[in-house]
């Protein structure tokens, strides 16, 4: 989302989950989940100098770490 902050992109993200969790979609042939839940994650370039390539690849390392931490929720990048 251009020219959005990191706290406005964790708002999104909490509106988006929240929005997908009220929608209350079965999943009928999850063994983990019996709702439609999400995961997301989150990067930003405040340099203004990143790649596309660098931020797709921050954002799913932060999806990678949302999924590992329990699903359904966000994680912000943050390099280790």
């Amino acid at each position: 989302m251009p020219d959005t902050d990191e706290s406005g992109a964790i708002h999104m993200a909490c509106r988006i989950l929240d929005h997908v969790r009220n929608l209350n979609i079965l999943h009928e042939k999850s063994s983990v989940e019996d709702r439609v839940t999400i995961s997301l994650g989150l990067t930003s370039d405040k340099s203004g100098k990143e790649s596309h390539e660098t931020l797709i690849r921050d954002a799913d390392i932060a999806l990678s770490r949302a999924k590992s931490k329990g699903k359904n929720r966000y994680e912000v990048f943050s390099p280790q």
